[in-house]
């Protein structure tokens, strides 16, 4: 098959790996940086932060777009991920992932380490995040090739590729020009706050579809997560913001509509917006109404929080095949 038109979804984003620690609040006071969020460290200070842990951590296959589509691979949706990978270890494992979800590999191998996560996971499922960047700074507009958009139903980027020059840009006019949608996740309000202006000209002339936190709503609006809401739905299609055990606002043309959560104790909510946003795009590639979508995207989030890491077991797929049907 033409290797154009082997997938529908494309998204674009870093392989990760990354390596889960269950840490206490003593811990986490001694982490340099703000907690529940995302600092980039190199490479020494990550090395050091992961010895000094004494915890042997749970190594994943991560990142945010690559956790989204393998919810999506798994719910049948023919997948790829464009974007750089290193060329060590921690790069054949990230394939073989990809590999086991059947995810068409558009990866960019760079002579440097495979970007590493360092997931910081409270007692109360809480995550903070320190990042070794390694190849993820490398992706350049010309990894970008035309060819790869034609015939995709749907492309799926990050708000991370903002640190980039023109990646999202050039990802963007691309998709519009093969006249497919466009979803993007705003992935931080550390980013949001960084690249405000940017992003809301990114929103406003090619977005369709936008996920975010509250946090990430309040930073983009300069207000509330509703403010945040209302501004969203006036530049895109779709806009959804998460709240958590609170459900989800999801913002459309003639308004804004709350949708309810699974209350749960999480264990870890890590990827617990991905696979929201999975579930979520997985209805709307199935042309399900807007609540439909929210439930299907409820009920991925409510099963991964309840496991370490960002992936739901295989053992759980077929309740959750029996719940989305």
């Amino acid at each position: 098959m033409n290797e154009q038109i082997s997938y529908s979804v494309l998204g674009i984003g870093p392989a990760m790996v990354d390596y889960l620690l269950q840490v206490d609040h003593d811990f986490l006071a001694r982490v340099p940086g703000p907690k529940n969020g995302m600092q980039v460290l190199d490479e020494n200070a990550f090395q050091q932060l992961l010895q000094t842990s004494h915890v042997t951590p749970k190594r994943l296959a991560g990142g945010s777009c690559s956790n989204l589509l393998k919810g999506l691979a798994r719910l049948g949706h023919r997948c790829a991920l464009l974007g750089p990978i290193g060329t060590d270890d921690n790069a054949t494992f990230f394939r073989q992932a990809l590999s086991s979800y059947a995810i068409t590999p558009l990866l960019l191998a760079k002579p440097v380490p495979t970007t590493r996560v360092l997931c910081l996971v409270d007692p109360h499922g809480h995550r903070t995040f320190r990042v070794a960047p390694g190849a993820a700074r490398l992706l350049t507009p010309t990894d970008l090739p035309y060819n790869h958009f034609k015939g995709v139903q749907l492309v799926h980027l990050e708000g991370y590729s903002l640190q980039d020059s023109n990646i999202l840009s050039t990802a963007m006019q691309h998709a519009q020009r093969t006249g497919a949608k466009i979803s993007l996740d705003l992935s931080s309000h550390e980013i949001v706050a960084q690249f405000r202006h940017e992003l809301l000209n990114l929103l406003r002339d090619y977005v369709d579809i936008v996920f975010c936190n509250e946090d990430e709503a309040k930073a983009l609006s300069l207000r509330s997560a509703e403010a945040g809401c209302q501004l969203l739905r006036e530049l895109c299609e779709i806009a959804v913001v998460s709240r958590g055990p609170d459900g989800c606002l999801v913002g459309h043309a003639d308004g804004i509509d709350a949708f309810p959560a699974y209350p749960i104790k999480a264990l870890d909510t890590t990827g617990a917006g991905d696979l929201f946003a999975s579930g979520f795009l997985h209805g709307l590639l199935n042309q399900q109404p807007l609540s439909e979508c929210a439930r299907y995207g409820a009920t991925l989030g409510h099963a991964v929080v309840q496991v370490l890491g960002a992936e739901i077991p295989s053992e759980l797929w077929p309740e959750l095949d029996r719940r989305l049907t």
